[in-house]
């Protein structure tokens, strides 16, 4: 997925440049649309949002749906928190997981938010 390696390309990015910044939010939302994709879930199902923050973070940008929450960006935008989540109102749910946006998309780590979002 072309949004994949955009992502994968831009790194530890100038937060303050506002064109990376649009960039890094545009296609972390492609990304987490195409989770939600591979997960069999209705567009109604879950949530993309996203926050951009000011000039000294990436901000995030999270999926939500009523078992699964991942936030790419915030603390790192190389690391995507992941963890389980009791509906869309729970904002700190179970453990939080993570993995790397390399992994986003592979089959282990859609195997993984299966079994957090169908449990």
């Amino acid at each position: 997925m072309k949004a994949l390696i955009i992502l994968q390309n831009l790194g530890d990015f100038n937060t303050r440049d506002d064109s990376e910044k649009k960039k890094f939010h545009t296609n972390a939302k492609k990304v987490l649309h195409e989770i939600g994709k591979r997960l069999g879930l209705r567009k109604s199902d879950f949530d993309v949002r996203s926050n951009k923050a000011g000039s000294a973070s990436s901000g995030e940008i999270t999926f939500h749906s009523d078992k699964l929450y991942i936030t790419i960006g915030g603390l790192s935008v190389e690391k995507v928190m992941y963890r389980g989540c009791n509906g869309r109102k729970d904002y700190s749910g179970g453990s939080n997981q993570w993995t790397t946006i390399d992994n986003l998309l592979s089959d282990s780590f859609i195997d993984k938010a299966k079994r957090i979002q169908f449990s």
